[in-house]
């Protein structure tokens, strides 16, 4: 017997097939048995359906509503409006619901790795810290970035970079419990809160449990664009501060563990650092540096000073260093060591760089009108100037200004500024050499040492670091080192420079190892430049005076320091 209509009507899978039909459609349509009559005369049958009409948002059907009849019922205009209404109105909450997750997602999770952002981080923490007061946990936050991402998106791009990031916060999550937070507080860094913490003990289980789980290598198969085999471990730093003893509210709470987070970045990254109140201090410190920075420029409070170069054989001063000096106006004297790294932290070192480059040229043009027509002067450039687009229109600038030949200016690196991206760093120094100045490697051997960079860079000079030359004279390692990069260098047809001389016996050394040029406290500190001149004209008149030469101007019971 044929399967009654009154069955099929109750059939799930025959109601699929209509719903399945209107979503393929697209549109809305009338079903077969009422296209010719219009009055539904199967009495087996309850219901059949009648109308349907897809309920869609963006384009896409996501929902079927049919209208179903009762045998004998006549089409009725009306019953379709309505049914069409219905379906209007279930789109459009249907979209607004939508764009309003969409908008909740924007607001309050990260676009790339759907962690918790900024915003749900310190609503979540105000919330844990009020549930604290009453049940007298600990929370902790910790602020954790990842080291040398920037590298990363240079060097293999910034798709890579945000699979580095994404993988990483997938590991975060698993290291952690479902009670902690994760969230993503900036381009290279994630903050996490650890709930319930009661002893000490239990931070340092879990920091490094986090240790663990991030320094696993990154491989091709966690959806990262390496090369085939190649594999990747990228360390990070971690600041750490403790409710209720380091803040009462969230954003000191998380201030204060970016503090040891920094602090954790400048002894060389891949460590950790609980936050302490002399942090506070330093970062005060650091704020009131740095707004002095932004007017010290302005306000000619900047003074260049000149530390003799001497020509070990002919004991003649052949060349100068000049060294940035800051005179503040409240705070006296502040050392090179204490701002530049805060200027290049902020953005300002490439204007004070220009500043003591123009400086430096025109001081040396004066020189020579004086009749000083042997002296060449050196310049160090920092990492940021080196990478600066604009660095050979400036030194050709300040040559050009100062009336300067450019074989009297060299220009000195270190070696860490020069080994990131050998491909550009080798354009950009051959740009340099362009010029006619000459180049420098500064403190050679505490950096990257590597036999290749020398090989193909367009080096001049090796300035030997002070560290192996302050015990030469007695330490065997010392002597051998300085020998074997004196012995390096020339074989590579580069002249070599040792700083740090600080008594007579550095000095009968070097000249016993053929290094032609010495540098430090024994031969003169950095003098300002007035009595710079007087230094140069003494030492003229005494060349073959080495006491003269040496303590001509500084008092026998100054403290020997580095020269900066």
């Amino acid at each position: 017997m044929q399967k009654s209509t009154r069955v099929k009507c109750l059939d799930p899978n025959y109601r699929e097939n209509i719903c399945r039909n209107a979503i393929q459609n697209a549109h809305s349509s009338y079903h077969a048995c009422y296209t010719q009559t219009g009055v539904h005369n199967d009495i087996e049958a309850d219901f059949r359906p009648y109308y349907s009409i897809p309920v869609k948002s963006d384009d896409r059907v996501i929902a079927v509503l049919v209208l179903y009849l009762k045998p004998g019922h006549k089409q009725d205009l009306a019953e379709i409006v309505f049914l069409r209404t219905v379906a209007n109105v279930l789109s459009l909450f249907i979209s607004l619901y939508k764009t309003r997750q969409h908008i909740k997602q924007l607001t309050h999770y990260d676009q790339l790795t759907g962690l918790p952002n900024k915003n749900t981080i310190k609503q979540h923490l105000s919330r844990e810290i009020d549930k604290s007061k009453i049940t007298n946990n600990k929370l902790v936050i910790l602020c954790i970035d990842l080291d040398g991402l920037k590298r990363i998106n240079d060097s293999l791009g910034h798709k890579t970079g945000d699979g580095v990031i994404n993988v990483m916060a997938q590991r975060l999550l698993h290291c952690t419990s479902s009670n902690d937070m994760v969230g993503r507080w900036g381009s290279d860094e994630f903050v996490i809160v650890l709930h319930n913490i009661k002893q000490n003990d239990e931070i340092f289980a879990r920091i490094q449990n986090i240790y663990q789980h991030l320094l696993k290598p990154l491989s091709l198969h966690q959806s990262i664009s390496f090369h085939q085999h190649q594999q990747l471990v990228v360390s990070f730093s971690i600041g750490i501060s403790v409710y209720p003893e380091d803040g009462n509210n969230a954003m000191s709470l998380i201030q204060n563990a970016n503090m040891a987070l920094h602090k954790a970045k400048s002894k060389g990254g891949n460590n950790h650092q609980f936050y302490t109140a002399e942090m506070n201090i330093a970062v005060i410190e650091r704020l009131a540096i740095e707004t002095g920075l932004r007017t010290a420029l302005e306000q000619n409070q900047f003074e260049l000073y000149y530390q003799p170069i001497l020509d070990i054989k002919t004991q003649q001063i052949t060349g100068v260093e000049a060294l940035i000096r800051w005179h503040h106006p409240t705070r006296g004297m502040i050392p090179p060591d204490k701002f530049i790294p805060i200027a290049e932290d902020c953005g300002l070192i490439i204007a004070i760089g220009q500043w003591v480059l123009e400086q430096a040229c025109l001081q040396c043009t004066l020189w020579h009108k004086k009749g000083l027509n042997h002296l060449e002067i050196s310049v160090n450039l920092s990492a940021k100037q080196f990478r600066d687009n604009n660095l050979q229109q400036t030194v050709s600038d300040a040559l050009q200004h100062a009336g300067l030949d450019a074989a009297k200016l060299t220009l000195e690196l270190t070696e860490s500024s020069i080994m990131e991206n050998g491909a550009e760093t080798k354009t950009s120094l051959h740009r340099l050499k362009d010029i006619g100045v000459s180049l420098s490697i500064d403190d050679f051997g505490t950096g990257y040492s590597s036999l290749a960079y020398l090989k193909d860079f367009p080096i001049d000079k090796l300035k030997i670091d002070r560290s192996f030359v302050q015990d030469v004279d007695h330490n065997a390692d010392d002597q051998s080192i300085v020998r074997s990069i004196i012995a390096l260098g020339h074989n590579l047809k580069l002249s070599i420079v040792a700083e740090g001389i600080e008594k007579g016996e550095h000095m009968d050394l070097l000249e016993s190892l053929n290094c032609e040029e010495a540098q430090g406290y024994y031969i003169s500190q950095p003098l300002p430049e007035s009595q710079f001149i007087e230094f140069v004209l003494l030492s003229q008149t005494h060349i073959n005076t080495e006491s003269a030469l040496a303590h001509a101007i500084i008092p026998k019971n100054r403290q020997i320091q580095k020269a900066h």
